[in-house]
């Protein structure tokens, strides 16, 4: 964790080891400076209404999920970005796996 300013997201950012995968993701109304910076910088980025309710620092907007989506296509089209389709997100191993060795409460 850090606070959604360049120059700790850059630090952090050049202290990773090579050829590995980084999103940002911002609480409240450090979401959209998080998603931004992660945009720019061409990494992954993560929103959702469970992180910030508001679409605008305003806090005049309430967010929604998809709008928050929308936002994150639109910084990526400026920014000449590519977005992952869900399937290459997934075939890079990110998706959960279900453990059937695993009894949950109900069973």
């Amino acid at each position: 964790g850090m606070q959604a300013q360049m120059d700790q997201i850059a630090t952090a950012i050049h202290q990773l080891p090579e050829n590995n995968y980084w999103a940002l993701g911002g609480i409240g109304s450090q979401q959209l400076d998080a998603i931004g910076y992660g945009v720019i910088a061409g990494g992954g980025v993560r929103v959702g209404i469970e992180d910030n309710i508001y679409y605008n620092k305003r806090k005049t907007k309430l967010a929604t999920n998809m709008d928050l989506l929308k936002r994150v296509h639109e910084l990526s089209n400026i920014y000449e970005r590519s977005i992952l389709s869900p399937r290459t997100f997934g075939s890079l191993g990110f998706y959960n796996k279900i453990d059937s060795t695993r009894k949950d409460h109900h069973g």
